[in-house]
């Protein structure tokens, strides 16, 4: 079985979407068991596969004007298309 085939059986790309929930930089300072760093770098690795996968993306912010704050900065940048509606 080829490669593309495989994908097929076992992921199909219109049949998923990621959710990326509320990472807002205020809410870093209570991540305690991964690196700020490498949850930052997973982060836009996973909306990067996503953006090559064709997979739709959506991203929230809580309050995003209030303690929370605003989105990481290396989100929107890295994952360029969102599903209609949502911010970048």
């Amino acid at each position: 079985m080829k490669l593309q085939e495989l994908n097929k059986v076992l992921f199909d790309p219109s049949d998923a979407v990621v959710l990326l929930l509320d990472h807002q930089t205020g809410l870093f300072q209570i991540v305690n068991d991964v690196p700020v760093s490498v949850l930052r770098a997973n982060t836009v690795a996973l909306a990067k596969i996503a953006e090559q996968a064709i997979i739709p993306i959506i991203y929230t912010a809580s309050e995003p004007d209030g303690p929370n704050g605003p989105i990481m900065e290396e989100l929107p940048g890295a994952a360029r298309k969102f599903l209609p509606g949502t911010t970048s």
